[in-house]
């Protein structure tokens, strides 16, 4: 699966605020492609609580 370029800078953002903080959150207009967002850090990340 291939994100929307402003997801996959958000998706990169997010990896390097999970590894700082082990929090992140992601604020994007409605229809823009956060469920496919979530769904790529969680095939990349089952180990973590998503």
């Amino acid at each position: 699966m291939e994100l929307y370029r402003h997801n996959q800078t958000a998706y990169e953002a997010a990896l390097a605020m999970l590894e700082e903080t082990g929090k992140a959150t992601v604020i994007h207009p409605t229809g823009t492609g956060k469920s496919f967002f979530g769904f790529q850090l969680y095939v990349k990340s089952k180990e973590q609580r998503i």
